[in-house]
Formats: structure tokens, C-alpha cells, sequence
């Protein structure tokens, strides 16, 4: 072997590398650990309170829980920008920590959908003729049926009902922004242009405006994406305990307001007389505080928890100054004649407005303060830390002087003299006759630019400024200037956008998800290094050393990428695992055949190598290429899966390659034997004689039946389909007591007048409830009454009674609503068309590559007829089998991973098979097809057997032990690899063989004509 010292090295190095980056989630853990115990030495504290004993158990619960939420939040914050871990600060490692997916941690998952209709009427005049209200009823009615754009649906409208009728006349081009020589005579195609290029925009302004009320909800770890071509976005919040507050603040529309402004010396007496009132509310308390020593001593354990560094000088100095000056302690006043009253650390901004809300001060009624949006940054000022403090002036009876709706336009452009960026924005007439008078009223002042309640800017007003033109300048850096222009244009058109699809999964699910996923996939691993040892001794532990490296490289994998770990991806892991293996088997199982040739162990090795490195490739491609398929047309936990499968094959490749070849070098190097057979497993399947094409007539005939009644069933009895598939609203629900499906179904039938799927979720007091009630309604008002009604029927079977908001709570309670998803009917109906292109596209690539890699199309049609083959039984196992075997055998986008996994795994026999053809026809050119096929099918049956086998085991381990949600999953995957190895021997190669001997017939028919 070449290079073997380089590719030690470089597999050492990645290794370091993989454990460097897992560290990351070493150092997090131990960090929350740390948070866990100082909040219930909190906790502790405040039980050995005198006064505690008075409160009820019920609140008193309550209340230390809420103890220990804050106080484990307080600590994580005090070190979330110190050094925890190397040069690395808690928000450092927490970053890069393995992330986990909703399923396995719990949150919500929301896709946004922008209202392009709304826009389109943003867009247009007050007074629209009757053409324009036909074109938007008819666009709307094909949105509801078809997955085009509305934008584009309202162009072809309008050219079907008045293509001669100027959309000027109903489209205000005033309100777009986009270039056109003269907007006074653009065309109709020039205006469908400018709303595509508006709602790009609004899209992207949404997008931008998402992100930031997303990072302000304070969300570890967000995942936020826009959905290309969708008008889409995609919003992930792990942890979440608020899901109502998440459904307002990311259906809520963009504020964007400009406010005049005090001046801070104006403000100051006011927070000189609040500080004073705050330290004698102190000082109206501290004796009683004094009275506990034991509380002096809590006080001083609780900083030696925060790693406090300071010396006692300081932290007395500290104690005087917060004594003293309680509000100045945590506001640092600024100074200047500026709107800035003063900076003030994130942990401190909730206490300050807790005191300017409740403050006795007689504040100027105008007065509104409000904290910038971006920390501030400043030299000696450490990062994303201190935000401003900005006293907004209200406008008599309005609050804000002027509203975003005015602006047009706003671009970054460059300062001709320095070269510094600034913000260039053009307001509408109205807007800019108001903007004249508002610049010539506050000339040295400052206008502050406020998003939702938050400051982005407030540059000073240096003239009078007419025509609605307005350059704002400032230390703008480019991303910070680009900000700006975004939340400026973002005010322009108030486009809404509402939830078509949510899930929220509360976190003891998620912690159940975990457990069991972790159990399957110790259980798999073990299960696995175990055959290898069995099947083949010494070279067994070598490919268990290799499964080893191949689950660090992969994990290490998965953290560099920033991956998402969710169930299905820990059972692409699992699987992962078991087709990691496969390249081992294809190897070994060449080397036992050249070492049969007489060959000796040495050269056996190399040849049995080199042999086998084609098919390894091959196969391994084509999984490849499904996986990729899978990704960029799944969601959510399916993506995940799929990022797992190809990262896993490319690294188990890898491993099974080089690694296992580095370790036979050094045992040949040191004259060691190396067995790759025990006395059990010598002879497995060893000389077989087995004419298989001799049976494919009768193999045609059984698969053939199978297939047909697969196909009846599809068309007669259908599907089970996931909410995901069929739009509406599901719900698992756990219970403190045993529940059957037809209790659960009979009192939600009573409840909402139609019958809802109940079926057994996970043990005998849990099941999952899926209702099309109000299906097209997905308001918020709607979810509440819907969960009202839930509660209603079920609320008997709860030997604990809970209240309708213990009922709802995801997060907070064991029992009652544990996870929900909800999907609206659009969405439900492009789902299906686009898993339906997912497995098209993987059958024409696969098709493709074969073809191309054999040269020859027959052996493409080969191999896709095998895979068409196992689709069929495994579309038609789910359903004959739904609603018989005693978990849900749902249809939806897990379904299609799992059809779409075992099309590339199944491929893989084949395209070993077509290999060992291949081969022997170039070694024996002038013997039979029949011959050199049915030699290949013997030859490689012990390869075949054997990775189905290791496979098996770990889809096993999956199916008992990998929990509810993932249970279907793992038996369709059970029965599609049983299926395609059955296929690959008996469907793909036998019709590759009829198709080449019908193609040679008609060749001789030619020659002899």
C-alpha cells in the first residue's frame, strides 16, 4: 500500500480534529451542569426561608421552579462572554456544540407563508376597476389548486380576461420601487416584473424582520431559512415555551415608525430623582436583609459559582456604588448632547424597565424609552453585551412623527469625499411633505428610526431636508449600512404572513425521543461488532476498529457541518452503522475468494482490494445519490436523515477502505496471520451450484401476484395518510391513566360532530389524534377553540384533573398535549407532489448512472425494474397493513425517506451482481450469458446474504427499541431490505439477462438479413 504513512497521518489528524469538535459539546454540558447546580443551591436558599412555609404546595412548586429557571439562566448569562473553554466563551461552545433537532430536544417548527395577495393589493390604488377584483379572484382560486406563484398567477389572469386593459390603471407604480425607463407607460409585463421584484424583496425584508424578532425571543440555537421559490420561511425554535407568543410575534407585520427625540441632559434630572427613590425603597429593606447571616454567606457562594474574578476591594467598591446609586450601577450614563441616556448590560435592561415602569417619577407623559436594537460597540466595550438606552419623544396623540408606509426606496451608496457607506431613502409625496416640515422642526436634533420597539439608528438632522430625498450617515460598516436599508424598506408594504405549517414537540418527548434513539443505536452498534467477530474472526475486529473511526469522523462530521441531529437521523446512524459495514463484507468476502485461488495472504489482500473497490464506489454512489435527493426535496427531520446517510457513507467508505487496509499492512509487517473465517462461517454459502435463472419464470410469477395485489390495495382500500400528506391537525395526547383509541374516538366524535383518527401512540396512555376540523382556518383563534374542544372530550379520562391551560402547556406538563403539527391543505398537497418527484428523479438517476457506468441500457432497466419492484411492496405493506399491525403506518414524508433509502440501499446488490457480470465477461468472452450470470449470482450470494444480515440487525434494534414516531420508519425499512435483496437475485438481474438476449436476438435477426 502506497502512502501509508501520509494516510496515517491524515486519518490521526482528523481524528484530533473530530475530538477537538465534539469537545465543544463536552465543554457545554459541563457548563449547564455547573448552571444546573448553582440554581438549586438557589433553590436551597430559598426554602430555608422562614416566610416559605406560609405558601401553598402548589405555588410553592410553582414558584421554586421559577426560582430555578431564572437562576440557571442568570449563570449561563454571567459566562456566556468568558473564557470557559480555551480562548472560547460559553455562547463560543454552546454554538458549537452537536445540535439537536426539535424531536430529540423539543421547541416549535413553523413554516411562514407571505401573503403575495395582500401585497398585490398594498400595490394598488385606492379605487381599482372591476378587471382588477375578477384577475384577483381568478389568481386565487388557481393558488388553491396549483403551486405557481400568485404574482405570476395574476399576470396570466390579467392577460386571459383583459389582456388589452393597462394594469397602470390599478397598479399605483408610485408604491414600487423597482427601475423602469417610464413608469408612466410601462407595459404590463414591465409591471409584472416590478411585483415579482416587490415581493422579492418583501420576502427578503420579512426574512429580515423574522430573523431579528426571533434573536430578540432570546431562542438558543434558532434555525431560520428562506424556502427558495417559495415565498417561504422556515423557523425552528428549540426550547420554546411560549408557542402562542411565537404564533403573534412571527405573524405579526413590521412597524417601522420614525421618532423624534430628547435630548439626555433633558432626561437626566428625572433618572437622577429615580435613583433616589430606588435606593430608599433599598434602604426601606436592607434591615431585615442584614438580620441573616446565613443570606451573607449564600450571597458569597453564589459568586464564587459565577467564577467571579474581582478582588474583595472591587466587590466592596461594587456593593457601595450599587447601594448608592442603584440605577446608576446598572446604567452607565453616556453624557453629550445626544439622544443616548446610557449603556446598560443585557441583564440589567429587564430590571431598568421594570423600574421606569413602576416608578413614581412624573416623567415627562412624552417620554418613551427605548433600547437599540445591536449592542453597542465601543473600544474597551466588550461585544454584544452593552445595548443604548434612547429617550424617544412622543408625537401629541401618535407616538411616532411619521410611519415606514411613506418610504419608496432606500439603497446603501458610498460618500463621494470619504468613501464611508450611508443609507440613501426617497419617501412618497405625502411622506416627503411631512418629512420637510419634521427635518426644518428638530435641525440639531436627532430622528431615531424604531423597528417593533427597537432603535436601529438616530442620526442627527443638519438642514431642512425637501423633495423626500434623505441620506443617512453615520460609522456605518457595510453590514451594518445594509441592516439599515433593509429595516427602512422593510416598513414600505406591511405584506403579513401566516403559519401554513407548525409542530411543537414538548421536551419530555424529546427526552423519551433521545433514550430511545440512544438505546437503538448502542444496541445496533454492539449487535454489529458482535456478527463481524463471529462472521470473520481477526478481520472482524479489524472492521469493528474501522466502524469506530467511521462513528467519530462521522459525528465529527456532523458538528463541523453544523448538522442537525434529529430521530430519523439518529436512525440514519444506526443504519448508517450497518451498510458501514457492507464495504468490509464486499471485501473480505473478495479476499476469501482469491486466498481459495491459492493465493498467498499478502497478495490476496491487495487483489482482494483492488477487485473489489468498483463495486464498492458504485454501490455506494447510488445511496449517495438518493441521499442527495432526499435532502434538497425533504424537510425538517427528513433532512436531517438525509445529511446523516451521505455523510455517514462517504466516512464508513473511507474507513472501510483505508483504515482496514492500514491495519493488515502492520500485522503483514510483523508476520501476523489474519483470519477472515471462523469454523462456523468457513463454508457459508461457499460452491453454491444454484441455477437462479432457471426459476425466474416462477420468480416472475410470485412477484408478480405480490405486486398486483399491492396495487389493489393501493387503489382500493388507499392510505393512512400523516398530517403532513393530508393538511389539518394532530395532536399526541398522554394521559395519567390507560386510554383505548375508540374511548378517545367516540368522545371527539361527540365534541366536534365528525369522526377524528385516534390511534395508540406509544404505550397504552398515550395516543395521537388527527382531526380535519377547520382544516383551511390555521388562525390562532382557531387553535384555541380547537384545543378547547379537545380538552372538553378528554378532559374525563384524567384521573388528575387539569385545567384547560395544564391541558395545552407542551412544555410545563407531563400529561395533556405533549406535541402537535398542524399543516394546511396547500402545503399537505405539495408535500405529496414533491415526494412523488423525489422518487421519479431517484429512479431516472439511477437509471442513468448504471446505464452510463455499464454502457448499456439494459442493465439500467435492470436495476430500476428491482427498485420499482421493491416500491411497490413496500407502498403496498403500508397499505394492507395500516390499522392491522399495532403501530401507525402512516404515509408522509418519513415514508418517502424510507422508500427513497431503500432504493439506494437495494441498488447496491445489484450493481455488485452487474459487477461480478461484468467481470466474467471479460474473463470468459466466449462463454454463455447464462453461465457468466449465474456464476455472478452464486459468487457474490454470500456478500448479498451477509450485508442484508448486518443490515438487518441494526433495523432490528431500530424497529423494538427506536420508539413510536420512528417504529413504522424502521419496519418499512426492515421489509424493503428483505424485499430488494430478494429483487436484486430474482427481478433486477434476471430481467437485465432476457433484455440482453432479446437485444443480441434482434441483432443476429439483422446480420442474417
Amino acid at each position: 500500500m502506497q502512502s501509508r504513512g501520509a494516510i496515517r497521518f491524515v486519518a490521526i489528524l482528523i481524528g484530533l480534529a473530530c475530538i477537538f469538535q465534539l469537545s465543544f459539546t463536552w465543554a457545554t454540558y459541563r457548563q449547564e451542569k455547573k448552571a444546573a447546580k448553582y440554581a438549586e443551591k438557589t433553590v436551597e436558599n430559598e426554602q430555608q426561608k422562614s416566610s416559605f412555609s406560609a405558601v401553598s404546595d402548589l405555588n410553592k412548586a410553582f414558584f421554586l421552579d421559577s426560582i430555578r429557571t431564572v437562576s440557571n439562566k442568570d449563570y449561563l448569562d454571567s459566562v456566556s462572554n468568558k473564557k470557559v473553554y480555551f480562548s472560547y466563551t460559553y455562547k463560543d461552545v454552546k454554538e458549537k456544540e452537536i445540535n439537536l433537532g426539535l424531536d430529540l430536544k423539543g421547541g416549535m417548527n413553523v413554516m411562514l407563508q407571505l401573503d403575495l395577495a395582500e401585497l398585490v393589493r398594498n400595490c394598488a390604488r385606492e379605487k381599482t376597476t372591476p378587471v382588477f377584483e375578477q384577475v384577483m379572484a381568478l389568481a386565487g382560486k388557481r393558488a388553491a389548486e396549483t403551486h405557481t406563484d400568485f404574482i405570476t398567477l395574476f399576470g396570466e389572469a390579467w392577460q386571459e380576461i383583459a389582456p388589452d386593459q393597462r394594469m397602470s390603471f390599478d397598479i399605483d407604480l408610485e408604491k414600487l420601487s423597482g427601475d423602469v425607463a417610464n413608469k408612466s407607460k410601462a407595459t404590463n409585463a414591465e409591471i409584472i416584473s416590478l411585483l415579482q421584484a416587490e415581493a422579492e424583496s418583501a420576502i427578503n425584508n420579512s426574512y429580515a424582520v423574522v430573523e431579528r424578532r426571533v434573536n430578540q425571543f432570546g431562542v438558543a440555537q434558532p434555525n431560520i431559512q428562506k424556502i427558495a421559490r417559495t415565498g417561504r420561511i422556515l423557523v425552528e425554535l428549540p426550547g420554546v415555551k411560549e408557542p402562542e407568543r411565537v404564533r403573534k410575534l412571527l405573524q405579526g407585520t413590521a412597524s417601522l415608525e420614525f421618532w423624534q427625540t430628547y435630548n439626555a441632559q433633558e432626561i437626566m434630572p428625572y433618572l437622577q430623582e429615580l435613583n433616589d427613590e430606588i435606593k430608599q425603597q433599598n434602604e426601606g429593606v436592607a434591615p431585615a436583609k442584614a438580620a441573616e447571616p446565613e443570606k451573607v454567606e449564600s450571597k458569597n457562594s453564589v459568586e464564587e459559582e459565577l467564577a467571579s474574578a474581582v478582588s474583595q476591594e472591587d466587590t466592596e467598591s461594587a456593593d457601595f456604588m450599587a447601594k448608592e446609586n442603584p440605577l446608576f450601577s446598572k446604567l452607565q450614563i453616556y453624557g453629550g448632547n445626544t439622544a443616548l441616556l446610557g449603556l446598560a448590560h443585557y441583564r440589567d435592561t429587564a430590571a431598568i424597565n421594570n423600574w421606569l415602569r413602576t416608578s413614581r417619577v412624573a416623567f415627562p407623559s412624552d417620554f418613551v424609552p427605548a433600547w437599540s436594537f445591536k449592542a453597542f460597540s465601543g473600544e474597551g466595550v466588550p461585544a454584544d453585551t452593552y445595548f443604548e438606552l434612547v429617550a424617544l419623544k412622543s408625537s401629541v396623540g401618535k407616538g411616532a412623527v411619521l410611519d415606514g408606509g411613506v418610504v419608496t426606496s432606500a439603497r446603501v451608496n458610498y460618500n463621494q469625499m470619504s468613501g464611508a457607506a450611508e443609507v440613501s431613502m426617497t419617501m412618497n409625496r405625502k411622506g416627503a411633505a411631512d418629512w420637510e416640515v419634521i427635518t426644518e422642526q428638530n435641525i440639531g436634533k436627532q430622528i431615531a428610526i424604531v423597528m417593533d420597539g427597537s432603535v436601529y439608528s438616530y442620526p442627527n438632522v443638519q438642514n431642512k431636508i425637501s423633495g423626500g430625498s434623505s441620506s443617512i450617515t453615520g460609522n456605518f460598516s457595510q453590514e451594518e449600512a445594509d441592516d439599515l436599508s433593509t429595516v427602512l424598506k422593510s416598513g414600505k408594504l406591511s405584506t403579513p404572513a401566516r403559519i401554513v405549517q407548525e409542530q411543537v414537540v414538548g421536551p419530555s418527548l424529546g427526552s423519551a425521543s433521545i433514550k430511545s434513539g440512544m438505546i437503538s443505536f448502542i444496541l445496533a452498534f454492539v449487535l454489529v461488532l458482535i456478527y463481524m467477530i463471529i462472521f470473520y474472526r481477526r478481520a472482524g475486529v479489524v472492521a469493528d476498529i474501522a466502524l469506530l473511526c467511521n462513528v467519530l469522523f462521522l459525528f465529527g462530521a456532523l458538528v463541523s457541518f453544523g448538522a442537525v441531529l434529529t430521530l430519523p437521523g439518529i436512525a440514519g446512524l444506526v443504519l448508517t452503522m450497518g451498510m458501514a459495514v457492507d464495504a468490509n463484507v464486499i471485501i473480505y468476502e473478495r479476499i476469501k475468494e482469491e486466498l481459495r485461488a491459492g493465493k498467498a495472504l499478502r497478495l490476496a489482500i491487495a487483489d482482494g482490494y483492488k477487485n473489489a473497490y468498483s463495486a464498492i464506489i458504485d454501490g455506494q454512489l447510488t445511496t449517495i445519490i438518493t441521499g442527495i435527493i432526499l435532502y434538497f426535496t425533504g424537510s425538517g427531520a427528513v433532512k436531517g436523515f438525509a445529511a446523516v446517510l451521505v455523510i455517514g457513507i462517504i466516512t464508513s467508505v473511507c474507513t472501510s477502505i483505508f483504515i482496514t487496509r492500514l491495519l493488515f499492512e502492520d500485522r503483514l509487517r510483523r508476520n501476523k496471520n489474519i483470519t477472515f473465517d471462523s469454523p462456523a462461517t468457513r463454508n457459508f454459502l461457499q460452491n453454491t451450484k444454484i441455477d437462479f435463472l432457471g426459476k425466474r419464470k416462477i420468480a416472475y410469477i410470485v412477484s408478480g401476484a405480490i405486486c398486483l395485489a399491492c396495487l389493489v390495495s393501493c387503489f382500493t382500500k388507499g392510505f393512512s395518510y400523516g398530517v403532513d400528506f393530508s393538511g389539518g391537525r394532530t395532536y399526541v395526547l398522554r394521559f395519567d391513566t390507560p386510554v383505548t383509541p375508540e374511548q378517545v374516538r367516540a368522545a371527539t366524535m361527540d365534541e366536534f360532530g365528525e369522526a377524528a383518527e385516534v390511534k395508540q401512540f406509544g404505550g397504552s396512555s398515550q395516543v395521537r389524534v388527527t382531526t380535519k376540523y377547520m382544516v383551511s382556518d390555521l388562525s390562532i383563534e382557531t387553535d384555541k377553540k380547537i384545543e378547547g374542544m379537545l380538552y372538553n372530550a378528554t378532559k374525563d379520562f384524567f384521573a388528575t384533573p387539569l385545567t384547560l391551560e395544564q391541558f395545552t402547556s407542551t412544555i410545563d406538563n407531563p400529561n395533556g398535549i405533549v406535541s402537535s403539527d398542524r399543516v394546511d391543505a396547500s402545503v399537505a398537497s405539495e408535500m405529496q407532489r414533491d415526494a412523488i418527484i423525489a422518487v421519479v428523479l431517484a429512479l431516472i438517476a439511477i437509471f442513468g448512472y448504471i446505464a452510463i457506468r455499464f454502457t448499456n441500457w439494459t442493465w439500467g432497466v435492470g436495476g430500476v425494474s428491482s427498485l420499482v419492484h421493491n416500491t411497490i411492496i413496500m407502498v403496498g405493506f403500508y397499505s394492507i397493513f395500516s390499522g392491522i399491525l399495532p403501530f401507525t403506518l402512516d404515509v408522509d414524508q418519513t415514508f418517502i425517506a424510507a422508500v427513497l433509502t431503500i432504493i439506494g440501499y437495494s441498488i447496491n446488490d445489484n450493481v455488485v451482481i452487474f459487477d461480478r457480470i461484468r467481470e466474467y465477461k471479460a474473463l470468459y468472452p466466449t462463454r454463455p450469458l447464462r453461465q457468466n450470470v449465474n456464476e455472478a449470482l452464486n459468487s457474490t450470494l454470500s456478500r448479498t446474504i451477509n450485508t442484508s444480515l448486518t443490515t438487518l440487525v441494526v433495523l432490528i434494534a431500530i424497529s423494538i427499541f427506536g420508539g413510536e414516531s420512528i417504529r413504522g420508519f424502521a419496519v418499512s425499512l426492515t421489509i424493503g431490505v428483505i424485499v430488494g435483496t430478494y429483487a436484486s437475485i430474482f427481478v433486477g438481474t434476471p430481467i437485465m439477462y432476457d433484455l440482453n438476449i432479446r437485444k443480441e436476438k434482434k441483432i443476429m435477426a439483422k446480420k442474417k438479413k
